[in-house]
């Protein structure tokens, strides 16, 4: 594989541009050597912002990657697990890594989790209880939702000490759905989820039992349509029989087509009406040029980031403008600025004691500096869904110490590219400028997800504090220059904010 980098005249910037002699990439390839597949997951996790990797060891056989080593927290070996999973060739992780962090008094853990649970804008009403053994933390009760329960199991992960969660909770579905019902929204969901629409997956319902048949390309593709499945409503439990077997085929993902405005906008409320994190019905989505705008109302700010989330991941979505309003909550800033204190100081992955937070209304205003991209976008996550948070203006600065030069970091994130499943086919078709720590990407790839994980590598690449996503879909069209050039509005909507990248584990 040849790099290949080009200065541009009067700026500091990178140009890099992947060459890939030989084979095309639509062309089927031999799968990589294990020691390849190695290499690209120790530099995946040594890249990444959220996992500290120089205590984890990487071992591959025949494509199933084991994780051992220790780590500071739990969250770290789950975005570890998330990330080795995305690497072309892995067919599947066994992660034995050992959380050896901050360890503390069960009693004092306990109490921790039991307060960031209640204090949950989604689960504050649910009979949820948390205990633990030796840094342990189990997790008991009923919800309504898979959904919930995830969100329950979520919030124990990130509090500081946490060594493991056992997820006890009972899904108790309130009301009957047909198998036929249930099979069309699973089928829906997957179609609608930019990595795996296209993609030949076979849906059938027994009794409210979905079994996933057929082929995808990436472990990580396998673990995230059995859990598209485990979201919909009335599921009791799926059977991910999915094979992942990319190197026989690239052809397992069908052409992508391009979804008209009304379409797009039809899929963006589909996907938000069957989210059971959401309170969608007052919502409305539009969408032109790929676009999106939501407006309408909802419970939480935790919701209106989720609705914005959902919305950027459906194929045929480039922009998202929430302009979603939260309804008053009702509970007191003082309260709700002690909560909001407690969740950030007792936060895994927020280990900053300098940020400040002020309440009005309902409104959180953070400033200070973290780190790195990442933590900022965290912590305005976690604020988000204290209950009685209406909305979030994160004012945190990243403290960037330009440590790496800008023809580095965009040759890292051209390999990266190169490394990854869903973007290995297109690499040699994005070009990477890097200017002071800001990556742009540009180019034309043939997938929705193509795009989006192409994004995503960028924004998790250590030095990289921004990024400016231009990669176009092939056949699609971008009002970029309209909007570079500040044309107030050119479709009649709100020019967005750029997206944040980031997978909640």
């Amino acid at each position: 594989m040849k790099i290949l980098a080009n200065r541009v005249l009067g700026t500091t910037a990178c140009v890099v541009t992947l060459l890939s002699p030989g084979v095309p990439a639509t062309a089927a390839e031999q799968r990589p050597s294990d020691e390849n597949i190695g290499y690209w997951v120790r530099e995946g996790l040594r890249e990444d912002p959220r996992v500290w990797a120089s205590d984890i060891t990487v071992a591959v056989a025949d494509g199933v990657v084991t994780l051992k080593g220790f780590v500071t927290n739990l969250a770290e070996k789950k975005y570890a697990d998330l990330e080795a999973k995305k690497i072309k060739g892995v067919r599947g992780v066994v992660n034995e890594i050992t959380v050896s962090g901050v360890s503390r008094p069960d009693a004092e853990l306990m109490a921790d989790v039991n307060r960031r649970l209640k204090a949950s804008s989604s689960l504050h009403s649910e009979s949820v209880q948390a205990k633990v053994a030796s840094g342990s933390v189990t997790l008991t009760g009923s919800m309504a939702s898979w959904a919930r329960r995830e969100e329950a199991e979520l919030v124990a992960t990130e509090v500081r000490g946490t060594k493991d969660v056992k997820n006890e909770i009972q899904v108790r579905h309130e009301s009957k759905r047909p198998d036929k019902d249930v099979q069309t929204d699973v089928k829906g969901s997957l179609d609608r989820d930019v990595y795996l629409a296209g993609l030949p997956i076979t849906v059938s319902v027994n009794d409210g039992m979905v079994a996933l048949d057929g082929m995808v390309g990436s472990a990580y593709q396998k673990e995230r349509a059995g859990r598209d499945a485990q979201f919909v409503a009335n599921v009791k439990k799926v059977e991910n029989n999915l094979k992942v077997e990319w190197w026989e085929k690239r052809g397992t993902r069908e052409a992508m087509p391009v979804p008209s405005d009304p379409d797009l906008a039809m899929a963006v409320k589909a996907t938000l009406d069957h989210d059971n994190r959401l309170q969608a019905s007052m919502v409305t989505t539009a969408a032109r040029g790929g676009h999106v705008t939501l407006r309408g109302t909802v419970p939480t700010d935790a919701q209106a980031r989720t609705a914005e989330s959902d919305a950027m991941e459906v194929p045929g979505s480039v922009w998202v403008s929430n302009l979603l309003d939260v309804s008053p909550m009702n509970v007191a800033d003082e309260k709700v600025l002690e909560d909001v204190r407690f969740a950030l100081d007792t936060d895994a992955l927020m280990q900053q004691r300098d940020l400040a937070v002020h309440v009005t209304n309902g409104f959180v205003s953070l400033s200070g500096t973290v780190r790195n991209s990442f933590q900022r976008s965290h912590a305005a996550d976690v604020v988000s869904r204290v209950h009685g948070v209406r909305g979030v203006e994160n004012g945190l600065t990243v403290n960037w110490v330009p440590r790496f030069h800008d023809a580095a970091l965009a040759e890292r994130i051209v390999e990266r590219l190169g490394a990854n499943w869903e973007t290995r086919w297109v690499a040699d078709s994005i070009r990477v400028q890097v200017h002071g720590g800001v990556a742009t990407l540009t180019g034309d790839v043939n997938t929705w997800s193509e795009r989006h994980e192409a994004g995503r590598l960028a924004y998790l690449t250590d030095g990289i504090w921004s990024v400016v996503n231009k990669v176009r879909v092939r056949n699609v069209e971008y009002p970029w220059e309209l909007w570079e050039m500040g044309e107030p509005n050119p479709f009649g909507l709100y020019l967005p904010h750029p997206p944040v990248y980031y997978d909640r584990y």
